[in-house]
């Protein structure tokens, strides 16, 4: 039998084009139950200002009820009501950068993929990926007290303080005894106290205590943050957010009061539950070893975040509501380049108007 002849394969190659398919596939994730809720609230802070700046009602007036008699002298008390919590302008950047031999290049039928495209939205799901890691309170800077920028030097010690330059967190909101919205706490001294994330005993120390993945932890926790809360709370108020470990656990537990209806397709399992008429949501960054990794790989223990959702709100200021400025030319400029230069600006802060109607328990199991 005469042999196959052996085709030319360099021919081939440069005869021949790849097949690309012109989309990409993203593999990352990237929403949040609770930074969802508060953009869905649509607050933007319309005006200027040196902060976000609001009164709060500290102290009830019970005390000063008095029970009298016709000849008795009547009491004339009066004591401090309001205190002022204050969030400064937080600020952040992304820089979009286009070198012209994109622009030259990247045309036609010779572009598999719109670069500009692509970095525009790769821009925004930096903002994106950016909102959550502050929320939680993860340190931009990588852990590192400072990082140089030309000649500046940014300070990033103390991630979640209130002279840090990213977004207040959520974690410094909850964290007992954690300064918050210029307000210092001090469980020791009693030191504004209602200004605290609730706590599970009463005692404002016991955050980390070791607690089960339960309905009855859930419950105890649940019926703590609502003893401040407004007489007639509305339906969607409360939000649970957990990671999947904890989601599934929690899951299991109602799973066991389900009753299936007999048929020839029966249909089984649920994506979401409330518990209590409060949505349990999942958040993967809340699982260990993710590779958002909040829980900076603490074994078993979990994170178990209460949110009283009408109290938080992530604002921004019209004029950097996440914005992104023109595309500008940078080869006119002293020392620039020939490439074009974007930015989206953003300028804001999470806010918590009320701490004690959310809490955290950080060693859940």
């Amino acid at each position: 039998m005469p042999g196959v002849a052996a085709y030319a394969n360099l021919d081939l190659q440069n005869s021949t084009r790849e097949l690309w398919i012109r989309t990409v596939q993203s593999q990352i994730a990237v929403a949040n139950p609770m930074i969802t809720r508060m953009l869905m609230a649509d607050r933007i802070s319309w005006g200027g200002g040196q902060s976000l700046r609001r009164p709060v009602d500290i102290a009830e007036m019970d005390e000063f009820l008095q029970p009298y008699g016709y000849n008795d002298l009547l009491t004339a008390e009066s004591k401090t009501f309001l205190d002022s919590a204050s969030f400064t302008w937080k600020l952040f950047q992304v820089p979009l950068v286009y070198p012209a031999q994109y622009l030259i290049e990247n045309k036609g039928s010779a572009a598999t993929i719109n670069l500009r495209q692509l970095l525009v939205r790769k821009a925004n799901r930096a903002v994106q990926i950016g909102l959550v890691k502050m929320f939680y309170g993860v340190n931009l800077a990588d852990a590192a007290d400072s990082v140089t920028v030309g000649q500046d030097v940014i300070d990033y010690t103390s991630v979640n303080g209130d002279n840090h330059k990213q977004f207040q967190s959520a974690r410094q909101a909850l964290t007992h005894d954690a300064t918050y919205g210029h307000i210092t706490r001090t469980v020791s001294s009693n030191t504004n106290t209602y200004w605290q994330g609730r706590s599970l005993g009463d005692v404002y120390t016991d955050q980390a205590t070791s607690r089960q993945g339960s309905i009855d932890t859930f419950r105890k926790m649940v019926q703590k943050i609502q003893e401040f809360a407004p007489e007639n709370p509305r339906d969607g108020d409360y939000l649970c957010v957990v990671g999947p470990d904890l989601h599934l656990k929690l899951k299991t537990y109602v799973e066991r009061f389900l009753t299936l209806t007999p048929g020839p397709l029966v249909k089984y399992g649920f994506k979401s539950f409330m518990i209590d008429n409060i949505e349990v949501a999942m958040d993967y960054r809340l699982q260990d070893k993710h590779i958002y990794d909040v829980t900076n790989s603490r074994g078993a223990a979990k994170e178990m975040w209460f949110f009283h959702v009408p109290s938080w709100e992530l604002r921004f200021h019209p004029e950097r509501a996440i914005r992104m400025t023109k595309w500008t030319w940078q080869g006119d400029r002293p020392g620039g380049i020939d490439m074009y230069l974007a930015r989206i600006l953003a300028a804001g802060n999470f806010v918590c108007w009320q701490p004690n109607l959310s809490a955290l328990l950080t060693n859940v199991t």
